[in-house]
């Protein structure tokens, strides 16, 4: 059985990271996990009730992750699985999950 290649998507905060990496400790106990990191900022100007909208609207996600969150689609690559938590990082779980065609696993509220 192939490794599980996996994303984990951090705010930075302690809190909601090691949350994500139990998550992935959790499938590590049970099959080979490949892990990568990679950092996220929602940006302060946009409302998260904003964001919400412009995800559910159906925006491109590589528009989601180059205009809001600065980042280069590319560097999603093609995981299996994209694991977050915390609120900052539901959008870009989102628009990865679909760019990719992964699954993804968001630990928190789902708000709107």
């Amino acid at each position: 059985m192939r490794a599980i290649d996996t994303l984990i998507l951090s705010d930075g905060r302690p809190g909601h990271y090691t949350l994500a990496e139990g998550i992935v400790a959790a499938l590590a106990r049970r099959r080979e996990v490949h892990v990568r990191r990679l950092q996220v900022r929602r940006p302060r100007w946009l409302p998260a009730r904003a964001l919400s909208l412009l995800i559910n609207s159906g925006m491109r996600p590589e528009l989601v992750l180059r205009n809001v969150y600065s980042l280069d689609p590319s560097h999603i690559g093609r995981p299996d699985i994209i694991v977050s938590a915390g609120g900052n990082t539901l959008a870009a779980n989102v628009a990865a999950a679909r760019l990719a065609g992964a699954s993804n696993l968001f630990y928190g509220s789902l708000r709107r």
